[in-house]
């Protein structure tokens, strides 16, 4: 049966269950999951990537931004092609119920495999069938497989002859008609995201970069009040079902506040409200600074004076100049401890909310924001915990979200609308404008979880390093690490003070 004739009602098998919800028995279907999470990436390539990210990957991909935005796309909606495998299928049974005769007669014996290693082995294959190139680790099949490991927080190992070999495959992820399916729904996406070719390369900014936007989307999509609705409202087919849940990723990427918002140019005075005029040092980057970064684009700028002599002004004036010429937007403001970042964050709020923006998302993160009355009142206890995505412990439980899915839990204030979700753990990064302590940034650059989410977050904006003179020896060997991951992330420049 051909893709045209999959994508319509019952077309494919619909019955492989991606969510379930212990609190009402309510399963989802696992291909209207993978849609779900594509048409989202594809959103967030519209609305929350800058121009500046948009050719990091489009040139890591060696391809025009249109074509690459349908590849992030589709490999986004494959990152849980591992979760239709006889093991992930089986943790549920009433969602198993729903498994047709022919899947359940060919699971053969069940082997426990966590969905995100098995989305990267069963992916290998696939993916080369599509055309990605398989060969060495920095191959396009192996570093795209990658992205489908990682999407739960770390990058797997990928053995192309072991683990991820076509008869491991065979053995551990069910018999032919699993992989059959698992191919259908394959190219079933290769279609509806409009893939006209595999990219012949993949680079490692770029993939980092696509990982973290999986991540970003898979979040979203997780929520149990995104999918839920959809559960009860099944679509009558695959392409019914894309066509709704593009309309439903617009929506949800604006209420969650992860569009961009451009700050509109305001005088001074008003950006900067109690100032009179600039002092010589913030007129000197106001007149001379745009020439340069016009010719030279992105860079380190290095502001030193004494205090109280409005380094942090100059500074958010040079973010607005590297922001203008380099294709990005947003500031993430860096300090080296809690109290520093409590009082910057007061001073990049007021400069936001001076240009008078709709809705201006401005967040600080660091472990004690919670206790900052000027940033929140109160933090809400967490949500969606019947949500089951993977079992709650056992040998690989590193590799993916336990029985109460982390991605599917929301933190935040008390008020309503996109402040519940983007103040919630690392989500907060993902504001356009944030204050932050420096050791949230440089686990960008560490082997902890979630980190191609932070390098995505800092990308695509300025960098303020405020007081880096503070920082002992090891945050200045991280800090190091971290400014060469920027210049291949653009970044609009890099400010430090002190």
């Amino acid at each position: 049966m051909g893709v045209l004739e999959d994508v319509r009602y019952e077309g494919v098998d619909l019955h492989p269950w991606g969510k379930f919800d212990g609190a009402t028995r309510m399963v989802y279907s696992l291909l209207f999951h993978l849609i779900d999470v594509g048409a989202v990436a594809g959103v967030l390539w519209d609305r929350f990537l800058t121009r500046s990210q948009r050719e990091v990957i489009s040139a890591g991909l060696g391809m025009s931004q249109e074509r690459a935005r349908a590849v992030v796309s589709f490999l986004a909606s494959m990152h849980d092609i591992g979760k239709l495998i006889p093991y992930f299928q089986s943790l549920e049974p009433v969602a198993r119920m729903r498994l047709g005769e022919d899947l359940l007669a060919d699971a053969g014996r069940v082997v426990e495999v966590p969905h995100a290693r098995a989305s990267m082995h069963a992916g290998l294959r696939l993916l080369g069938e599509l055309g990605f190139e398989l060969g060495g680790n920095d191959s396009p099949a192996v570093r795209a497989a990658q992205c489908l490991g990682g999407h739960h927080g770390r990058f797997l190992q990928l053995d192309v002859d072991g683990a991820a070999s076509a008869h491991r495959v065979r053995a551990t992820l069910g018999g032919p008609v699993w992989h059959g399916l698992r191919r259908r729904y394959t190219r079933l996406l290769w279609h509806l995201f409009g893939v006209d070719d595999a990219p012949e390369r993949v680079s490692v900014e770029a993939a980092v970069l696509i990982t973290g936007l999986t991540m970003v989307a898979d979040r979203v999509a997780s929520q149990r009040r995104y999918w839920v609705p959809n559960a009860h409202t099944p679509s009558f087919g695959a392409a019914e079902h894309h066509s709704h849940a593009r309309r439903q990723a617009e929506e949800e990427t604006e209420r969650l506040g992860l569009a961009r918002f451009p700050l509109d140019r305001v005088p001074f005075t008003t950006a900067h409200p109690g100032l009179v005029e600039p002092n010589a040092l913030q007129a000197s980057v106001i007149q001379e600074l745009p020439h340069l970064v016009a010719g030279r684009g992105s860079g380190i700028a290095v502001v030193t004076d004494a205090m109280g002599a409005g380094k942090s002004v100059t500074a958010l004036e040079m973010a607005r100049i590297f922001n203008e010429h380099c294709g990005t937007q947003g500031v993430m403001w860096l300090l080296p401890s809690t109290a520093a970042a409590d009082q910057a964050y007061e001073v990049l709020d007021r400069y936001v909310r001076a240009h008078r923006p709709e809705y201006a998302p401005v967040t600080l993160v660091h472990h004690h924001s919670d206790l900052n009355e000027s940033y929140t009142q109160q933090r809400l206890s967490p949500e969606d915990t019947s949500v089951l995505d993977g079992p709650p412990d056992g040998p690989f439980a590193d590799d993916q979200d336990g029985l109460v899915a982390d991605d599917e839990t929301e933190y935040g204030p008390a008020a309503a609308g996109p402040d519940r979700w983007l103040r919630g753990r690392d989500n907060a990064l993902l504001a356009q404008y944030t204050v932050t302590t420096i050791d949230q940034a440089q686990m960008a650059v560490l082997p902890v979880r979630h980190s191609a989410l932070r390098m995505l977050a800092l990308s695509g904006r300025t960098i303020v390093v405020d007081e880096a003179h503070a920082t002992d020896a090891f945050s200045q060997l991280q800090l190091m690490r971290l400014l060469h991951w920027l210049v291949r992330v653009a970044v609009g420049g890099v400010i430090t003070g002190g």
